[in-house]
């Protein structure tokens, strides 16, 4: 069987977590991210090893990736990757709020 985009992006759980839900290894964000300023509602998010993070922002044909050699989570926990996006955002679409 063949996977389709749609079908990876698709909601599988935590469908009703205001932060969005995962699809097959991807998290698809929800409207939290714009609500405080970190991003959009509907970036496709995932991960590795060692903190490296990115984006997918199909609306814009965007894609972000943040490479580090994080070992251990941060003082300021993840928010880091948050609001480097959010100000990724804020600086190039500002015009769109």
């Amino acid at each position: 069987d063949e996977i389709t985009i749609d079908e990876i992006v698709s909601p599988h759980t935590q469908i009703n977590s205001p932060w969005g839900y995962n699809g097959y290894n991807l998290w698809v964000t929800g409207d939290t991210l714009r609500k405080r300023g970190w991003g959009e509602e509907g970036l496709w998010q995932g991960g590795g090893y060692e903190g490296t993070q990115f984006w997918i922002d199909s609306k814009r044909e965007f894609v972000g990736v943040i490479m580090t050699q994080a070992h251990e989570v941060p003082n300021n926990g993840w928010d880091m990757y948050n609001d480097f996006r959010g100000a990724l955002y804020k600086q190039f679409w500002r015009e769109e709020r």
